[in-house]
C-alpha cells in the first residue's frame, strides 16, 4: 500500500554495513519487491516534484497558474558529531552539493527544521531573485538501546518533521 506514495529511496549506514559484510543491498531488494526500483539511489536523490498541469495562457496572465514545482535533495548522510550544532552544520552543508529548494538528511537522528535564504541567479533575464531553502533533519525510527546506548549517545526523539508544500504558490514549511 505504500509503493504509490514513495517519491525516492536511499540507503543508510546500517544497510551499507549489511552490503559490505554480505554483498546484499537490502534497500534495493525492498524497492524491487515494491516495484519501485527506479526510485532508488543508494547515495542520494534529487527529486523534481511537480504539481498541477500546464495552464492556459490567460490563467497565467490572471495569476491563476496552478503549476508548481519543487526540487528536493535527500541523502541518509553521515557524521554530524554528538552536539546539536554540529548536526545543524552537517544539514546546512548539503546546500554546497546542489541547488535545491528542500534538503533532507537523516543520519544524525535529531529532528530539526530550519530555513535559509539566498539569491538565485536567473540568466534568462539577468536578475537575481531571493529564495528560501528548507532544511529538514529526520528523527530516529527506533527507541533507545543497542549501540546508541552502549556508545553513550543521547536518546533520540522518534518524531519526524512533516514537510508541507503549496501547489498554488511556491511556499514550503515543515512541522514537528
Amino acid at each position: 500500500p505504500i509503493a504509490g506514495k514513495v517519491i525516492g529511496v536511499t540507503a543508510g549506514n546500517h544497510e551499507n554495513r549489511v552490503y559490505r559484510s554480505d554483498g546484499i543491498d537490502v534497500t534495493r531488494l525492498v524497492c524491487r519487491e515494491l516495484g519501485i526500483e527506479e526510485k532508488y539511489s543508494p547515495e542520494g536523490i534529487l527529486i523534481f516534484l511537480r504539481f498541477g498541469t500546464k495552464s492556459n495562457p490567460q490563467h497565467v496572465k490572471e495569476g491563476r497558474n496552478p503549476r508548481q514545482w519543487y526540487t528536493i535533495y535527500a541523502t541518509h548522510g553521515s557524521g554530524g558529531g554528538r552536539k546539536e550544532g554540529a548536526k545543524a552544520i552537517r544539514l546546512a552543508d548539503m546546500a554546497a552539493v546542489v541547488d535545491a529548494d528542500i534538503y533532507i538528511h537523516s543520519h544524525t537522528h535529531l529532528p530539526m527544521v530550519m530555513k535559509q535564504s539566498f539569491f538565485r541567479a536567473d540568466s534568462s533575464n539577468c536578475t537575481a531573485k531571493q529564495v528560501s531553502k528548507l532544511f529538514v533533519n529526520t528523527g530516529a525510527a527506533l527507541g533507545y538501546g543497542g549501540y546508541g546506548q552502549s556508545q553513550e549517545f543521547k536518546p533520540a526523539d522518534i518524531s519526524t518533521p512533516i514537510i508541507h508544500l503549496e501547489a498554488k504558490h511556491k511556499r514550503m514549511s515543515a512541522t514537528m
